[in-house]
Formats: structure tokens, C-alpha cells, sequence
């Protein structure tokens, strides 16, 4: 980084959190704080849980400024324990123990939907009941939105079991 002869004050990770929950309410938006996802670590056929890290330091700001946290370190864990340390190994990381594969990162994406979703009397609550169908939502069965292969990019709906 080229030096410009001008001090950046960097602050601490809790600061600039406690800075967004400000800053989005100054804007008339309802903040919602998620602490990060658990890496596939694993001791004793259970995921490794980082709670004494960003995830507390998230829970804690959370609880000040009384806006809603999604604990998702632990429920991703739990969704990767229902399928093992070998599935999780092979079909939601990408060769190390941080970045998760596509399908990893939509299993995240779902479990903030899920999380949501048990949010007593979150406005959101209602954009998530249902499917496009209207079949109950789960992580397990989904529609998703797909271009059909053709010369057009008419959108399609696919059922996922």
C-alpha cells in the first residue's frame, strides 16, 4: 500500500459492528447481526464450535444494541454433523477447511434463511413460510429459480428433494 502521509485510525472488530447496527437504523433499517460459519474442524465426530472469538464478540453486541443475532457457527455445525465429517469433507469444501464448495455455501445461505425464519415475530418471517408452490419451506426441499438451457432466458422453477 503506497503510504499518503495521512493516519487511518483502524478500530476493533466490535467497534466498526456496533458502527453498522448504528448506521442502519440511522437509515431506518432493522439490523440483524450473524456471527461467522464454522470451519470443518472436527474432534470427536462433532464440529468444532469458535465461540470465544468474533462469535461472542457478535452474541455481545448483539445483546447492547438489542438487535437479533443468528448463532450460524452453531447452526451450520449442526447441519454438517447430521451429514459427517466424510459428506461435509467431500461435498461443502473446497480443499481446505475454510472456503466452502457452492453447495456449502447454499447450505449456509439456507441455515440464515432457517434462522430467520425462528425469529419470534421478525417481519421477515412471512417472506419465508412457503415455497413458490407454497409447500412448507425446509432445507431439505427447496425451489430454486433456473434459467432453462434454450436460446431464450425465460426463467423455471426446480423442486429440489
Amino acid at each position: 500500500m503506497e503510504a499518503t502521509g495521512k493516519t487511518e485510525t483502524v478500530r476493533t472488530f466490535g467497534w466498526y459492528l456496533r458502527k453498522y447496527v448504528a448506521d442502519a437504523r440511522a437509515k431506518g433499517a432493522n439490523p440483524i447481526l450473524c456471527s461467522l460459519v464454522p470451519r470443518n474442524n472436527w474432534r470427536d465426530g462433532r464440529v468444532v464450535r469458535q465461540t470465544d472469538d468474533y462469535v461472542a464478540w457478535t452474541r455481545a453486541v448483539a445483546e447492547a444494541t438489542r438487535v437479533p443475532f443468528l448463532d450460524l457457527n452453531d447452526a451450520v455445525a449442526r447441519h454438517y454433523e447430521e451429514r459427517g465429517a466424510a459428506q461435509v469433507e467431500r461435498d461443502l469444501f473446497h480443499g481446505d477447511r475454510t472456503h466452502t464448495s457452492p453447495a456449502g455455501a447454499q447450505l449456509t445461505a439456507l441455515t440464515v434463511v432457517e434462522q430467520l425464519r425462528a425469529l419470534p415475530g421478525h417481519p421477515l418471517a412471512s417472506y419465508f413460510a412457503t415455497t413458490f408452490s407454497g409447500s412448507q419451506w425446509s432445507t431439505a426441499t427447496r425451489e430454486e429459480w433456473t434459467t432453462r438451457p434454450s436460446s431464450t432466458s425465460t426463467p423455471s422453477r426446480r423442486t429440489r428433494r
